[in-house]
């Protein structure tokens, strides 16, 4: 499903989006609490965050127990504000990484933006602070995860946010509840989507809506 009216390809952005230097250096692993385990590696900076992932390179890297990081799962994320374009056009990446703790992330633009793979459970991130959802699933064609716990209070743009995730479909009229920026919706949320409903929503309405459903 793919509307003419769908952004034809992902916008241009500021190089600033991405790390622009190396990390001074990569983060050091601290022991796990048991002997048999192995360390949990802390990632202080987001430019640490994009590089250990290769973002540059397709995500290429070894994201398992063995790898130089170790598993994926257990990265502590806890102190990186920023997502943007983290796993963008990482087109085989599908690591589980439902347990990180994204409390401090303050924006998602292009997150997952081409990860054309991507399905895995970020149902209970932690969105309080994140302000920008600007392009973070677009064509991400086989994801369909139920988000709408997300807390969106602070988000004041998701301009084109699912365009293009052929796939997706969940009901995430609980937004409604939570959004107070009226001038949020710039366009397209949900076109080249499977929702029953692909215009944006009507936050002057009350209820607010459509999202995806009616």
């Amino acid at each position: 499903m793919h509307p003419s009216s769908r952004p034809s390809m992902l916008p241009s952005t500021s190089p600033s989006l991405t790390p622009s230097t190396l990390p001074s250096s990569l983060p050091s692993p601290i022991p796990s609490g048991s002997p048999s385990s192995a360390p949990i590696f802390i990632f202080t900076s987001y430019s640490q965050l994009y590089t250990a992932l290769g973002t540059s390179n397709n995500c290429d890297g070894d994201y398992s127990s063995t790898g130089p990081y170790g598993a994926i799962s257990t990265w502590d994320v806890s102190r990186v504000s920023s997502l943007n374009q983290i796993f963008q056009s990482c087109s085989a990446f599908n690591e589980d990484i439902s347990g990180w703790d994204t409390s401090q992330v303050t924006t998602m633009l292009q997150a997952f933006a081409l990860a054309t793979s991507f399905n895995g459970d970020v149902s209970s991130w932690d969105t309080r602070k994140v302000t920008s959802m600007y392009y973070m699933f677009y064509e991400a064609d086989v994801f369909n995860v139920d988000v709408s716990g997300w807390d969106v209070s602070s988000v004041t743009d998701y301009t084109s946010m699912f365009s293009g995730a052929d796939v997706f479909k969940k009901d995430l009229n609980n937004w409604g509840t939570k959004i107070t920026d009226t001038s949020a919706f710039k366009n397209s949320m949900f076109v080249g989507t499977s929702c029953p409903i692909t215009t944006d929503p009507d936050l002057t309405a009350s209820p607010k809506g459509p999202f995806c459903y009616p």
